[in-house]
């Protein structure tokens, strides 16, 4: 049933030899396998050379660049020294280091995050900002900001903004915005507060309405110099163009099926609405639902939410809720018509 396999020994080496001799390379197969080696080696050392010098260059024409804009923005050593610190912030490739000198957009970034890791000192950073032009609205190319951009540093406050103030224990008075510079903002208004003192501002501008708080540096006749904040808190969102008007309005308070409260819109955009209190306890967060009586729309009843509260003149804002934008649409017709 089984067979015995008998194996040569001599035919056995043979085959050995054979399959041996088919794996053994020539001198002249051992000299080219190595200068193929060594040409890969040298290709990627050059690669690595060509690669090494092309980041110099580019570090040499940053380098250049960026000492271009400083010279051209006339740059103190002491800012040209905050610079230095705020590009070990910057989020890109260093290669696009200028566009924090020329961009409002990327400088915010840098100080962000440099103010999340170090202490920033707010005069610096504002009259930076101040000195480069990134407080004009505007960037190197000339372009205007977008309408719903954000502001981070009192130095982009816009020239002419209505502002509110709030010396210590002394009321709320008006003013405008008539100055920004390096050392501060210089507000017109009748408010009179010690150098020194402490002053809440609530400035309102196209973005929104926003909330610092800041020092007095200087007092004159119908003048006051405030100090730079880099810390701004947006209290009211400004997506939509406002305008004032004197549109009737009918409030209904959340839980109360019956009892109406009949007043009047001071001003209206597709995203809400300043109304005089018709004389219920109005807070903020306070959920209701406003019917606006439009000329030409007729009447629109919308969900609505109370986001600040002023007592000085008897008045709260209102967030609209979500709504439809054919809504929305005839909110803004009416408005723009006013």
């Amino acid at each position: 049933m089984f067979q015995v396999i008998i194996l040569d020994a001599d035919k056995l080496k043979e085959f050995y030899n054979n399959v041996e001799s088919g794996f053994r390379k020539s001198p002249f197969e051992y000299i080219l396998f190595a200068v193929l080696i060594g040409l890969g080696f040298l290709a990627l050392l050059l690669f690595i050379i060509f690669q090494v010098k092309a980041a110099r260059r580019n570090r040499k024409r940053t380098r250049e660049r960026m000492r271009f804009i400083m010279q051209k923005k006339g740059l103190s050593p002491a800012e040209e020294k905050l610079v230095h610190r705020l590009t070990r912030y910057f989020p890109r490739d260093k290669r696009f280091l200028p566009d924090m000198l020329i961009r409002t957009n990327t400088f915010n970034a840098c100080v962000n995050r440099m103010s999340a890791k170090e202490v920033v000192d707010d005069n610096e950073m504002a009259a930076l900002r101040v000195k480069l032009g990134l407080n004009d609205g505007k960037s190197q190319a000339g372009a205007v900001k977008p309408f719903s951009h954000l502001l981070h540093s009192t130095a982009e406050f816009p020239r002419g903004s209505p502002v509110k103030l709030s010396p210590h224990g002394e009321g709320t008075f008006k003013g405008r915005i008539e100055e920004v510079g390096t050392r501060g903002i210089v507000i017109s208004t009748t408010a009179d507060a010690p150098r020194g003192s402490p002053l809440v501002l609530e400035v309102d501008s196209r973005s929104g309405c926003y909330l610092v708080h800041t020092r007095v540096l200087e007092r004159g006749r119908g003048r006051l110099m405030a100090a730079h904040s880099e810390r701004v808190e947006r209290i009211q969102n400004r997506r939509f163009y406002r305008k004032s008007t004197r549109i009737p309005v009918t409030l209904k308070l959340p839980g109360d099926t019956g009892k109406l409260f009949y007043s009047y819109a001071l001003d209206l955009s597709g995203g809400g609405a300043r109304v005089k209190n018709p004389g219920f306890g109005a807070f903020r967060g306070l959920e209701l639902l406003i019917t606006l009586r439009l000329e030409g729309e007729g009447s629109l009843t919308l969900p609505a939410k109370v986001t600040r509260v002023s007592d000085r003149d008897s008045t709260f804002s209102l967030s609209f809720g979500p709504i439809k934008d054919a809504v929305r649409d005839k909110i803004m017709r009416n408005v723009l018509r006013r």
